[in-house]
Order: structure tokens, then sequence, then C-alpha cells
């Protein structure tokens, strides 16, 4: 699930309320510090509230499965003995 949110949130470019594509920020924390007009990915452009959704997900799912992993990983070790 890590993988998919994060191939979905690598963004080209932020276009900002009256500002152009070169006005942008590098960096997530525009996109949640300001108002965005749409990000442009490979695949689409996303509104602001997509991009702040799919970041957010990907933000709580990688340490979640990382935590789930490392707690699965010593049952792996005793069973395998």
């Amino acid at each position: 699930m890590g993988s998919f949110t994060g191939s979905l949130i690598r963004f080209n470019a932020i276009k900002l309320p009256g500002q152009s594509y070169q006005d942008a920020g590098a960096g997530y924390s525009q996109l949640f510090l300001g108002d965005v007009d749409f990000v442009v990915t490979d695949r689409s452009d996303l509104g602001a509230t997509a991009i702040r959704v799919m970041t957010l997900s990907h933000v709580i799912t990688v340490p979640i499965l990382l935590f789930a992993v490392w707690a699965y990983l010593p049952r792996i070790a005793n069973t395998s003995h």
C-alpha cells in the first residue's frame, strides 16, 4: 500500500493560485501550508483535497506497515526453528 500511495503522490508541478508553476516551492509542505489550485503528476492533474488525502494516507500507511512487519518477524523466526 505504501508503494502504491507513494507512486500516486509523486508530482511534477504544483499550481498555486495567482502564480506560475515556477513560483511553487519544493517539497510537500506547500500542499498543507497554503492554497493549491492543482497538482500535476505523471498520470493526471489532482485537486488540493485529493493530493492532501493521498499524502496523508502515505504518511500513515508506511509506518503502520513497517510496524506490522517488525512485530511479525519474531513469529517467523520462532516457527522456523
